[in-house]
This record gives structure tokens, sequence and C-alpha cells, in this order.
């Protein structure tokens, strides 16, 4: 008997003790987000928080919100499906139109149809610590990996690229 009102008495200091964690909800009424429609999440290194949206890519330290898009950056479409963030700490944003990579200052981009006859729809990209970027389509399946090499930024293919269809 004292074995269980033991147990209950610190189960209940416990859930005494439990702070609430309260809900904050974000939206372009009380932030500068510029849609609530949210596609896509990642953190980077230094807990910014990078939001993929339909009207561009969004990063918040929680006070203060800057939205990059084809206007003010290097993004090749506004609408970012994912987000990923490599061991280099650069963001790397999956859009409509290509792949952007931006290091904090520049911004490269990556399968951009400057022309947007025939596009590249991506739909998915991760990143590891080692800086390798895993991207795929919509149309083209598994990109492969850019990899950081002495010269620059490389692509290693998985396997045999398909041609685009359509």
């Amino acid at each position: 008997m004292k074995k269980v009102f033991t147990a209950l008495f610190i189960a209940f200091a416990c859930i005494a003790n439990a702070q609430v964690t309260e809900w904050k909800t974000f939206d372009s009424s009380n932030v500068a987000l510029p849609t609530n429609i949210v596609i896509s999440l990642a953190v980077d290194l230094n807990n910014n928080k990078w939001i993929g949206t339909y009207s561009g890519l969004v990063k918040t330290d929680g006070n203060e919100w800057t939205t990059y898009n084809t206007a003010n950056s290097g993004l090749p479409d506004n609408i970012v499906r994912a987000v990923a963030i490599d061991g280099f700490n650069n963001v790397w944003a999956a859009t409509n139109n290509g792949i952007a990579k931006f290091d904090g200052t520049d911004w490269t981009t990556y399968y951009e149809d400057t022309t947007n006859a025939n596009p590249t729809y991506f739909l998915c990209i991760k990143a590891d610590a080692q800086g390798n970027v895993l991207a795929g389509s919509e149309a083209d399946g598994l990109f492969g990996t850019m990899q950081l090499t002495p010269t620059g930024w490389c692509l290693t293919p998985l396997h045999q690229t398909y041609p685009k269809t359509g």
C-alpha cells in the first residue's frame, strides 16, 4: 500500500508541476506572413524558421519576418513546396520551377526553365550534415545528390535521368 501511495503522490506531483504549453497561431493577420497557406517548414542551425508558401519563402526568428520571392531574391518561382537545411546552414528551396540555394547572402538556382515552357516541379528536398541534397520532382523522378566540391556544387545522379514527358 505504501508503494501505491508513493507512486500516486509522485504522479500527482509531476502533474501539478507540469507546464502547460500554450499554442500561438501566426498568420497573415498578426505577422508579416504573405499567405496563410503554409506548404513546408525547416529550422536552420541558428534556430531560424524557414516557411515555404505559395507566395515565397519566409524566414523568421519569431520576432522578425522576411519574405523572399521572385521579385527580391533568386527564387525561380514563388511556390516553395519544400525547404531543407544542409550541414553548412544553406537553405534549399524546392519550387515549381527549379531549386534555389541560399547561403545567407547569395542565391544559386538549379534546373530553372527561364522560358517557363517546360518547368520542373520539385516536390521534395532533403539535405544532410555533409551537404548532400536529394530532390524529387513531379515528372523527372529522383534527381540525385548535390555535393559541395572544391570547385562548387556538383550534381551526382543516382541513376539514368529520363527525359521529361509532355
